[in-house]
Formats: structure tokens, sequence, C-alpha cells
């Protein structure tokens, strides 16, 4: 049985049958999910691991540490705040695999904004058509993040 195309203007459910094998809709109750949100844990990270090595980007030529993560988090937190943004706006960013994704992903978490990543591939095109579906409200190209 094929599943339903996904639709962007609206919502496809799929078939009862299939419905309630979901694991969203069943499944087993335990372990019981997390309530602390994310910047609490990169907080209590920081706080249990410090100046230990949080992610290494060697092809940067960058590491950082728990400790960095957690400032910087917060640094980027209140910037996104100070540029207009609030709880519930999106943030992209446009971006390969570098170390920036996840300072930026981790400040936006903070105050409750939805992070969209965008392919460093799309043609002008393409971003714009995925900008536009996305609701987004910042998009930080990575050139010189620092």
């Amino acid at each position: 049985m094929a599943l339903p195309q996904p639709s962007y203007h609206g919502t496809t459910r799929l078939p009862q049958s299939r419905e309630t094998s979901l694991s969203l809709v069943s499944g087993p109750q335990t372990p019981e999910l997390w309530t602390m949100k994310l910047g609490d844990l990169i907080d209590q990270q920081a706080k249990q691991n410090g100046d230990r090595t949080a992610a290494s980007f060697p092809w940067q030529d960058h590491s950082f540490s728990y400790r960095h993560l957690a400032d910087m988090s917060k640094l980027l937190a209140k910037a996104i705040l100070e540029a207009g943004l609030k709880h519930g706006d999106c943030v992209g960013i446009m971006a390969g695999n570098c170390y920036q994704y996840i300072e930026l992903f981790l400040g936006a978490a903070r105050i409750g904004c939805p992070f969209v990543v965008f392919n460093n591939t799309y043609t002008p095109k393409e971003l714009c058509a995925a900008v536009s579906i996305s609701g987004l409200w910042i998009l930080k190209p990575i050139l010189d993040f620092h």
C-alpha cells in the first residue's frame, strides 16, 4: 500500500490502519520523555564539564568547550531578541557543516525560536521558495559569523 503524498496546503492523514502503528500514537511509556529545556541542558553540561571539549570541527580547525557553548548560545539568544524576534519566530541558517550552526541552533532554542536549516547549494529560486514556506524572520548565511 502506497503512503499518501505530503501536502503543503493542508494536512494529509494516513489511512486508519497505518495510523495506529505510529510511534507517536502508540508505543512504550518508558523511559519518560525529558521535560528539561535544551538551554537548561547546555547549562547543566557546562557546569559539570566546564572547559572539556563539547565539539570539535577539524575541517575548520576549531573546537569549543561546554562553557563556551553555553556562553555563546546565551549571547546569540540575546542578539536574536535584540533583532526583534520573539518566542515562536523562525530563525534560519544557510551553512554547510560548520561550528556556527550549533551555536546559533542553541541560541535560538534558548528563546523558543524554531530553527530552519537551508541547504547551501540551493539555487536562488529554491532558496526563495524554501524561505517563503518556512515563515522565516532571519536568515544567517555563514560567511564571517564572528
